[in-house]
């Protein structure tokens, strides 16, 4: 059996060694090493952190399900919070983030029980990012102020990410001071490592675009282009979202146009739902409903309908639109409404219910 020590050294000793080589490394230990121990904890981590990196946010998922559901039979370690929250940010990257808060609130709970205090400022970042996802930008607000008044206690890589969030939640509420004393800080407490110079660019061109400082959010907005293509998933739509409002915002259509070009070509390399393609694409009367995803990646349910109710068409007014989401809260369903959706149904589905609502508009 292998010691805590010898795995520790194995793995930093790995650490430049091909992916293959790492992969199997965190695979034999979970074959071989059956006991529940620290080793075989850090490997579960460690095998998921590998496949995270990469942007194979499933597979991150898939490896460390086993270990979340029996963490309790494993003597406590720090690390058993590490592993929830990396779960939390798995299924947040599949856009599934009602669950990933519950994975982030599972951290939270077991860090508060242990009294680790310097893991507060991760978890409620993260619970912050996941309503920052959803648009709900009071409770992201209540999150990120909640992970900023822990900073004192946190590792000191953590503020630049809390301060940058924290300025795009205000960002996103008119809220322009605070959102420019927060970009600020994030700027000082920036290290040239904890936190990519990209996600810094994209509030930059957020907050620039609504103080009316059209200059520098036209560079901002041609920095990001270029960086667009190589993102991963769950940047890129958290990026092409922004700029898909801003334009839209703004009437700029060519740009609304471009935007929605990119996004059709990441998904030929990524596929995935588009309900805008597939109706832009159709013979008018081709559909007489759209039933609409909330959490498809990219390009959200939310901003999925506005490009329909604004592309020109001569039902895209009239088509119905009903979404369809786990989320079925009175804001939940208003929020759809509000998007110019016409109806709204909760999953799991049933096929009464579902039958039922699409006949009231086809």
């Amino acid at each position: 059996m292998m010691s805590y020590e010898e795995f520790t050294q194995k793995e930093a000793a790995l650490e430049s060694a091909p992916r293959a080589e790492r992969e199997a490394f965190y695979a034999e230990i979970l074959e071989k090493e059956t006991a529940k121990t620290d080793v075989r904890m850090m490997a579960y981590f460690h095998a998921a952190l590998l496949h995270y990196r990469e942007g194979d946010f499933r597979a991150a998922r898939e490896i460390l399900e086993p270990f979340v559901i029996d963490y309790q039979s494993y003597a406590y370690r720090p690390e058993i919070i590490a592993c929830f929250n990396l779960m939390g940010v798995a299924v947040y990257c599949e856009r599934s983030y009602a669950l990933a808060r519950f994975y982030i609130h599972e951290g939270l709970k077991i860090a508060r029980e242990n009294h680790e205090t310097s893991r507060y400022s991760y978890e409620y970042n993260n619970l912050a990012v996941t309503y920052l996802a959803q648009h709900e930008y009071e409770k992201a607000l209540e999150a990120i102020r909640e992970a900023e008044r822990h900073l004192p206690d946190s590792d000191r890589e953590m503020h630049a990410y809390i301060y940058r969030n924290l300025s795009e939640i205000c960002c996103h509420l008119d809220r322009l001071d605070e959102a420019q004393a927060a970009l600020t800080r994030c700027v000082e407490e920036y290290d040239g490592r904890t936190l990519l110079p990209d996600d810094i660019l994209l509030v930059e061109m957020l907050l620039y675009y609504k103080l009316g400082d059209a200059e520098r959010y036209e560079k901002c907005r041609a920095e990001v282009w270029q960086k667009l293509p190589a993102m991963h998933a769950a940047e890129f739509g958290n990026t092409a979202n922004n700029l898909f409002a801003c334009e839209m915002d703004a009437g700029n259509y060519p740009q609304v146009e471009r935007i929605l070009a990119a996004m059709d070509d990441y998904l030929v390399r990524n596929p995935g739902e588009s309900a805008v393609k597939a109706y832009d694409q159709a013979a008018p009367g081709t559909y007489q409903a759209i039933l609409m995803d909330l959490m498809m990646p990219v390009m959200d349910g939310y901003a999925a309908t506005r490009a329909i109710r604004s592309s020109g068409r001569p039902d895209a007014g009239t088509i119905p639109i009903i979404a369809m989401s786990a989320n079925a809260y009175a804001e939940d369903v208003q929020k759809c409404l509000d998007t110019s959706m016409n109806a709204h149904i909760s999953k799991p589905l049933y096929k009464d219910v579902m039958l039922e609502t699409i006949e009231r508009f086809v």
